[in-house]
């Protein structure tokens, strides 16, 4: 009980604690002393409804066990996730003897997934978002105009000639220019918008709540404008252009990957016909 890495908490039938092991007080920062006589309620973090215990207490009653993740708080206010089991302990009689409270403190756990997802979804170079969760916050802000009856525009843009300068300056100055221009791109927008970037020198931007084409153009015309000025890369001044493809929802497709497709294609088309 005492060398077990998992805290463990005894409650009686009135929901007081009778008990409670060294992990206990490691996770929670409460000694015996102070936890003993006291209701779980000590360590409530105040993230849970009322639905939440209501389905929390029904599964004690119905099923003698509850299992699942949840948010308490430890005796120096820090709120931080557990993994906690309860099961009813019942005694000869059948009746309800004491509640067994065994849970882990996961923070690493949650840490290492929000990692993961951050992996998963954002580029590592500039840390936008990428393909992957561009696609999803598209297929969202799509929803969100057909409720509301308005458009959505897709921007694709490519850098001009990008491999010059990788050619020329060396491949840290092209990664520098890379997270340079995305911030450029970032003053360029709302924060409703969202802009991302698919790899090598391609960058994509969803505007929502467009009213006409034209709302697209000139975001677009005010990204070129800002590109005009020289970058400052390394002691080098750097200048680069950006060809512009632009679809709009609802007018070419209301599929996220259809409307990427359709911008990227116009914006060839602007390459072909010299950028």
């Amino acid at each position: 009980f005492d060398h077990m890495r998992e805290a463990v908490m005894v409650t009686d039938v009135r929901n007081r604690i009778i008990q409670v092991n060294r992990a206990f007080e490691q996770i929670t920062g409460y000694t015996p002393e102070e936890a003993i006589g006291q209701t779980p309620k000590l360590l409530h973090s105040g993230q849970q409804d009322a639905a939440f215990y209501y389905d929390f207490y029904r599964s004690l009653e119905q099923q003698g066990e509850w299992r699942g993740e949840i948010w308490n708080r430890r005796k120096n206010g820090e709120v931080y996730p557990q993994w906690l089991s309860v099961r009813v302990v019942i005694d000869g009689n059948g009746d309800v003897h004491r509640y067994v409270s065994v849970f882990a403190d996961i923070t690493d756990v949650k840490e290492s997934e929000r990692k993961l997802w951050q992996l998963a979804h954002h580029d590592p170079l500039s840390n936008l978002p990428n393909r992957l969760l561009l696609e999803d916050r598209l297929n969202q802000s799509v929803a969100k105009a057909k409720r509301e009856h308005t458009s959505v525009a897709v921007i694709m843009l490519d850098l001009d000639r990008f491999m010059s300068i990788n050619d020329s300056l060396g491949h840290i100055v092209g990664d520098k220019l890379l997270v340079a221009v995305a911030e450029r791109l970032k003053g360029c927008i709302r924060d409703g918008d969202h802009l991302a970037r698919f790899g090598g020198d391609e960058f994509c931007i969803v505007l929502e709540g467009v009213n006409h084409v034209l709302d697209a153009s000139v975001v677009s015309q005010k990204i070129l404008d800002s590109l005009d000025e020289p970058f400052r890369i390394d002691e080098n001044d750097v200048y680069i252009t950006a060809s512009i493809g632009i679809t709009i929802y609802p007018f070419d497709d209301d599929s996220a990957d259809t409307l990427i497709k359709n911008a990227d294609a116009a914006m060839y088309r602007c390459k072909r016909e010299g950028g």
